[in-house]
């Protein structure tokens, strides 16, 4: 007797707090490893502050979205860090104010939109 909608693919699926737990150790073995050659003087200064930044913070934390399949919110995380470093990163002048915000509020609205409903 076959069961209606029962995954039927022949490899298990691993858990979300088994993927959860792989990114998070990955992440942290990759930032001990950049902490560990600034300290020896291998890598620069610059591109240590620039690993340990808010901007990569908001990077990490929507990849933590997207290993928990939350595609939207996690590539919203993903688009503002990587928008933020590059300006930082590339010395480009955005006014907050004037661009950015609303553009938020524009990302928001079309989450909204594009949310399915559970």
């Amino acid at each position: 007797m076959e069961i209606i909608g029962e995954n039927q693919s022949s490899r298990p699926r691993r858990s979300f707090s088994a993927e959860r737990n792989r990114y998070i150790g990955i992440v942290l073995i990759i930032l001990g490893v950049v902490w560990m050659l600034s300290n020896f003087g291998w890598i620069s200064r610059p591109f240590f502050h620039f690993i340990f930044s808010w901007q990569m913070l908001l990077v990490l934390i929507g990849g933590l979205f997207l290993v928990g399949r939350q595609w939207l919110l996690g590539g919203v995380m993903v688009g503002l860090g990587v928008l933020f470093a590059m300006t930082d990163f590339f010395h480009i002048v955005l006014p907050l104010k004037q661009i950015l915000l609303p553009l938020m509020v524009i990302v928001v609205g079309i989450a909204f939109l594009f949310q399915r409903n559970a």
